[in-house]
């Protein structure tokens, strides 16, 4: 039985994923059966068991108070981002030297305000 889905990310394998999530591989395996886990595509889905918990959401910082700089939560995208802080996704980029195609990661800090 699952619960959750991961998202893979640049250079993820399975193994990784199962370390980050604090899971036996083998059962990261069985939950994503078909998988070829020497294939993973960025952007895919990997099956979760029940009561797997990413740590990074746990510990994911809050925005700074002065409220010129966020620190990216799991999950967030520079258009959230920017819609949380009532600004344009291409100001954000702007502000932060990022390209329309960068990524950003859970960790990384951005400037929202000028």
């Amino acid at each position: 039985e699952y619960a959750g889905q991961y998202r893979v990310r640049p250079g993820d394998t399975l193994s990784g994923i199962a370390q980050q999530f604090s899971i036996p591989l083998q059962q990261l395996l069985e939950l994503n059966a078909g998988r070829d886990p020497r294939r993973l595509q960025a952007g895919a889905l990997v099956r979760l068991p029940q009561a797997a918990k990413d740590p990074a959401e746990e510990k994911a910082p809050a925005p700074d108070r002065a409220g010129t700089h966020h620190v990216v939560g799991p999950g967030e995208n520079v258009w959230a981002i920017a819609q949380r802080y009532g600004v344009s996704p291409d100001d954000l980029l702007r502000w932060n030297s990022l390209s329309t195609s960068a990524v950003i990661f859970p960790g990384d800090r951005l400037r929202v305000r000028r």
